[in-house]
């Protein structure tokens, strides 16, 4: 493991310098055009015009800073060493990215017009489709390993999570592709290595675990859990409260009724492997229709 202290010095060198470039430089030449204008009307104009000026700089700054780091952002497991190389610049890129995501009116205005998101997300590595929805409080942090495709739709706070922080001291960082159409809901989170096809849809409250491949047309409803390594076939729907446990393969056209777990490692083909594991519910309505009934007769 090539650990090297002279990058654990550099980044505590580095991080306040990006961090004054990045918010205070932008200041510096709102406060300097202001000084250059020869009468007071056009000093006035460029008070009105600051705060815009002060926007297109700092999301210029904070986008071209990530260039040097952006080709660190690569699939892998790492050290969180500041000495480690790839770490080291991942911190980085991510001081030049979450400056911007923290800041949510610079954020926000960036995606309300398509040539500021377009611009800063190239800065930031993308290199997808930029017809896609997202909003500044969708998680999002290693763009440079995001494919998204046309017409895709990321709600409020839903979590792309390119990358998840191990106990051990190491980060596993995997790309992440969302197909053409499809929809991430609210408050879902997505695991490192994700692949949805297209018009794939995941309801709100879902998890979704690591190397998880839900095929196209599949559907996941409200707040189910997939856990990591499993397969959905196409078209698919998982009712919702479900959970699939890891390394399962279910096969395309299939409907999974709501509050089903399937244990990990299983292969379902069919709906009659379904109907298997759907046999508690039957029974506990079952129990249920006879107590009540029982009760009723008590009663009477």
């Amino acid at each position: 493991m090539n650990i090297s202290k002279t990058r654990e010095i550099l980044f505590k060198f580095l991080a306040p310098i990006y961090l004054f470039i990045i918010c205070c430089v932008p200041l510096g030449i709102c406060f300097g055009l202001y000084l250059s204008m020869p009468n007071f009307i056009l000093q006035i104009c460029i008070t009105l015009l600051s705060p815009i000026v002060y926007v297109l700089c700092f999301i210029f700054f904070a986008g071209l800073l990530c260039l040097p780091h952006r080709k660190y952002i690569i699939a892998g497991r790492f050290p969180r060493k500041l000495g480690n190389k790839v770490y080291f610049h991942r911190r980085l890129y991510g001081l030049c990215l979450t400056t911007i995501y923290y800041f949510t009116p610079i954020f926000f205005i960036v995606l309300s017009f398509s040539t500021l998101k377009k611009m800063l997300f190239r800065l930031w590595g993308y290199q997808g489709s930029m017809d896609f929805v997202t909003y500044p409080d969708t998680w999002i942090r290693d763009v440079a390993l995001l494919q998204i495709g046309n017409g895709a739709y990321l709600s409020n706070k839903a979590t792309i999570g390119t990358n998840i922080v191990q106990h051990d001291g190491t980060i596993i960082v995997e790309a992440i592709k969302i197909g053409d159409r499809s929809v991430v809901g609210h408050l879902t989170m997505i695991g490192p290595g994700v692949e949805m096809g297209k018009d794939v849809e995941v309801n709100p409250g879902c998890i979704i675990g690591l190397h998880t491949f839900l095929d196209d047309g599949v559907k996941v409803k409200a707040y189910s859990g997939i856990d990591s390594f499993t397969r959905i076939g196409a078209r698919t729907i998982i009712g919702s409260m479900s959970y699939i446990g890891p390394m399962v393969t279910i096969a395309p056209d299939l409907v999974i009724p709501a509050g089903i777990t399937i244990p990990a490692k299983t292969k379902i083909t069919c709906q009659e492997d379904v109907a298997f594991f759907a046999e508690h519910i039957k029974q506990a309505k079952t129990h249920q229709r006879n107590r009540i009934r029982q009760i009723n007769q008590n009663a009477a």
